[in-house]
Order: structure tokens, then sequence, then C-alpha cells
């Protein structure tokens, strides 16, 4: 016999009493409650700074430690079994997920951003873990019913002021070549480095890890990663590094950058964890060919690769060697010429070492 009716109970006994229940049923693992999403919006009044409300969803869904795929929002039962849908949504689609529910203890309803469509499910009849997985999995490769859904959701009067994150959250799905290949579903799997010295992905920055890692496995050879200055661009580039070594995707792995102080500082601070396999690029050195054969990690500066008279050092390197290059830039706006004609002449000089380009980057921008 229950204490108080359903009527009465609060969001966190309906929760408690069917929410958790139901979806407990089905997934054993895998589900984080009152997940923060975000520290709250900083705000500034005067000389002082604070910070709105933090975001917090009910209940993250997880394919594994890594890799959310649903959000569930909670309400008590004085609201529709939809009301919490909007909610839920918005934070699906700042997550990168695929699937949203609400819930008000009655039954959930479901918001699928794969297709496009809407449905009610019974209390008991929340999908478990792996039809959710499998969905996922098959709905992922169905590129005209993904771009029907796109359409839907960008006409939708509910995201009228938030046209810009439905935009990105469909660019996102597009950048992964809508397919989850058996390369895709291996560094899916990879977790990520954790350790006491770690700190867990902004969610964020886990959207960039897992749609670049994703990408790459599913054969993309060219990708810009736009991050603003202070937000962790170089702790992103370790995950990615990291992940994609880690699942045997990428072996031989060339970091560029145009400062040494940027190369020192990612090798002590960010990319400490791989230090053992980590060899910073001296032409200098004799054993400098060696050293490169030897580490599946290689620092330079990317004027040193061309050389100071044009000696093209970088002609050293066995054609095809390297896997992947990472290129880590800081441009201020009046540079980006002056950059971009490095980028060009780059390229343009190391053509059989470029199987695959990720270039870090502050600034948007274009190159060919």
């Amino acid at each position: 016999m229950t204490i108080l009716s359903k009527k009465q109970m609060s969001e966190e006994d309906i929760k408690l009493n069917y929410i958790t229940p139901a979806i407990l049923s089905g997934w054993k693992g895998h589900i984080t409650m009152e997940t923060k999403i975000t520290d709250g919006r900083i705000k500034i009044k005067g000389n002082m700074v604070v910070r709105s409300k933090p975001k917090f969803a009910d209940y993250l869904l997880y394919l594994n430690d890594g890799k959310p795929i649903a959000v569930v929002e909670a309400k008590d039962n004085n609201h529709s079994v939809s009301y919490g849908l909007q909610q839920a949504m918005t934070y699906a689609m700042m997550m990168d997920l695929p699937f949203a529910y609400s819930s008000n203890g009655d039954g959930f309803y479901e918001h699928d951003f794969l297709t496009g469509k809407e449905r009610k499910i019974g209390l008991n009849d929340f999908p478990t873990q792996d039809e959710l997985i499998q969905r996922y999995c098959n709905e992922l490769s169905d590129k005209d019913t993904i771009l029907s859904a796109e359409q839907k959701c960008y006409e939708n009067d509910q995201f009228s002021d938030e046209k810009s994150l439905v935009k990105e959250f469909y660019a996102g799905i597009r950048t992964s070549e809508y397919a989850m290949t058996e390369e895709r579903k291996q560094v899916i799997q990879q977790a990520y480095y954790m350790s006491q010295n770690t700190y867990l992905p902004r969610y964020y920055q886990r959207n960039a890890i897992n749609r670049t890692v994703e990408a790459i496995a599913n054969g993309r050879q060219r990708l810009l990663l736009v991050m603003a200055t202070g937000t962790g661009k170089t702790y992103t580039a370790f995950q990615i590094v990291y992940r994609l070594l880690r699942s045997g995707i990428k072996n031989r792995i060339l970091y560029l950058a145009d400062r040494n102080i940027l190369v020192d500082q990612s090798i002590l601070q960010d990319f400490a964890p791989l230090e053992k396999t980590i060899y910073k690029v001296d032409f200098s050195n004799k054993e400098c060919l060696n050293n490169i054969g030897s580490h599946e990690v290689n620092f330079a500066l990317y004027h040193q690769m061309i050389g100071q008279n044009d000696e093209e050092h970088f002609r050293q390197i066995p054609s095809g060697y390297f896997d992947l290059i990472i290129v880590d830039v800081v441009l201020c706006q009046e540079k980006v010429q002056v950059k971009h004609e490095l980028f060009t002449s780059i390229f343009g000089l190391m053509p059989h070492l470029f199987p695959c380009v990720l270039i870090l980057s502050n600034i948007s921008f274009h190159t060919h």
C-alpha cells in the first residue's frame, strides 16, 4: 500500500517508484542520474561574476562509458507524459544523443532524432539496452530518413529560438558519414583515458571527441575541429589520439604546431599519460629518423618539417608513413590569411605524408 496517491507524489517520488524501476528492468548499469550537463551560464553584474543554475539530466543512458545515447526527463504526475519532452530534446541535441524521453510515471514519450518519429510507450515497455543500441546502429545508416528527420525538427515551432542547436546537432551526425562500420564500433568501445589526475570531458568536449574519432574510423580524411580558446582544445586532442591509438584505428600520429611552447606544454601536460610513446622531432639529431620510427606519437613544428631554407626535411620520412596528421594552430583574425598561406604550402609540399588530416583551430576558416 502506497502512502501517497500518484497525484500527491513529488517528481522524486515518481522517479523512485515508477520511472527508475521501469528503466532498470531492461538496463543493467550504463545509467547515471542527476547528471550535470553544464555549470551554468556565467553572468557579469558590475564587478561581480555569478552563474545561472546548472543544467542537470534526470537520467542518461549509455551505449558505453564514453557515449550516452538517450536522456530521460521526469515530471510529477500532475503533468502529461510528454510534458518534459521539449527539455529532454534540448538536452539531447546539446549532447549529441539520438533518443529523448519524458515521463510522468504513467508511461514514456519518445522522440527519435534519427527517424523524426514520436510515440507514447507503456511504463513497462521502455526499450531495453540491447534494443535501443540495435535501433541506433540500424537507423544510423538510413541517410534519407535522417535528412527528413532533420527537416522536421528544423521546422518544429518549439525550436524556433534554437535553430542553431538543431543545425549543429545534425551536422554532427553527417560528420560520421551515416554508417555504423566495424571500425566505428571498435573506436566507440574504446574508453577515454581516466586517472586521478584527469577529469571527465565536458559535454562539448565529448561531442568533439566522439564525432572526430567516429568520422576517422569511418574513413573521413579531412577534418576541421574548431574550439574557442580556453575550452580544452589540447585535452580534446589528447583524448582523440588516445582512443584512436588504443582502439588500433591509427598507429602512427604526427602532431604539428607553430611554436615550441605549444609543443612542450602539450607533451608535459595534456599528453603526459602517453610520454613513453612520444618523441619531439629534431632533424639535427642523427638518430631522429630512428626515434620517429620507434614512437607512436611524434610532435614537431611545421616550419621545422619544411626547413628554414626549404630543405624539405619531411622528405626524409617514408611516403605515407603517418596515418594521421594533427595540425594545431591558434589564429587571430588578422593572421588568418598568413596561416592559410602556410597551410597551403604545407599541403602542397607534403602530400605524401597526409593520408588523414585533422586541423585544430580556435577560428573557423576554409582551406582546400
